[in-house]
């Protein structure tokens, strides 16, 4: 179930989600019906480093969740991305987790799919 506590960075330095995607996720959840479990939440620079985070993680940014995967879920977070203003790594590359951010990727446009490549 997705809350304050399971988005925090797992090392315990105290860093969150920045609030304003804090509570997009949380709509998510609502909306999904369903609890949804996080596998990873924020990350500072350090606990980024230890799991093999990319460097320019939004996950550091406190704009990243990666969130076990269901088809079902899948399907929530591609048919509402844009609702949300939320985007996915592609999911081939990720088979037990979504990455949901609100960061967009760099080339990303208006118009344009809403998933990227790691």
């Amino acid at each position: 179930m997705i809350d304050s506590k399971s988005t925090m960075c797992r090392c315990m330095c105290g860093l969150m989600l920045k609030t304003e995607f804090l509570m997009t996720v949380l709509q998510i959840q609502v909306d999904y019906g369903k609890p949804i479990t996080v596998v990873s939440g924020a990350r500072c620079a350090d606990h980024n480093k230890k799991v093999g985070g990319a460097l320019k993680s939004a996950h550091v940014e406190g704009r990243a969740v990666d969130v076990k995967r269901s088809p079902a879920l899948l399907k929530f977070l591609l048919d509402n991305a844009e609702k949300y203003n939320i985007f996915l790594e592609d999911p081939k590359y990720t088979p037990t987790w979504l990455h949901v951010t609100n960061r967009p990727y760099p080339t990303w446009k208006p118009g344009m799919p809403r998933t990227f490549k790691p």
